[in-house]
């Protein structure tokens, strides 16, 4: 297995790994025994990723197995679900912090939506790419984000079980609970 820079001649490999995991296409039962990935990218968002240069695949020989993506709070902030938890970075009243270092939009940089073929999955795929994402900041942001929603239980094991995320806020949006998570970005 081999990790990579998104490229272009990965799309369309990557929109098929997508769809066989997006959640509108799985019944409750598939969402809750495998997990599932809420936001839809078309090629042309793909494309602004590809040059926000933080998104990464996972071929093994020529299959796509698994892709992560990261970028800039202002790429992320067309989507009212990751708006809504960049401004919440910014409440005075409950100010967001780890580590006695608070969280800002211009501090960090969002990691996700990622997505692992279930083959793929318990060999340690999630570390690997959650790594080649999160040293995309070192020096250039102090944290890397993400939120998982509350429903996808797979996500969020895996998550706290493979990477060094610490939960730091939860809130709701649209019906959903989601709760987010930060780490420093250190090599």
């Amino acid at each position: 297995m081999r990790i990579e820079k998104l490229k272009i001649s990965d799309f369309d490999k990557l929109l098929a790994l997508q769809e066989k995991h997006i959640v509108n296409n799985l019944t409750p039962e598939q969402q809750a025994a495998q997990g599932f990935v809420t936001t839809r990218f078309t090629v042309d968002l793909l494309t602004e990723l590809h040059h926000e240069g933080c998104s990464f695949v996972l071929y093994d020989g020529t299959r796509l197995g698994a892709y992560a993506f990261g970028a800039t709070n202002n790429f992320f902030r067309q989507w009212e679900l990751s708006n809504y938890m960049i401004e919440r970075f910014s409440e005075s009243s409950t100010p967001k912090e780890i580590s006695g270092t608070r969280i800002t939009p211009e501090n960090s940089f969002m990691y996700g939506p990622v997505c692992i073929d279930n083959d793929f999955r318990g060999h340690g795929v999630l570390k690997l790419l959650f790594d080649a994402v999160s040293a995309e900041g070192v020096g250039k942001y102090k944290f890397v984000t993400t939120f998982i929603n509350e429903r996808n239980k797979i996500s969020l094991a895996a998550h706290k079980k493979q990477t060094p995320l610490i939960h730091f806020d939860t809130f709701d949006f649209n019906n959903n609970a989601y709760y987010s998570f930060a780490t420093r970005c250190e090599l």
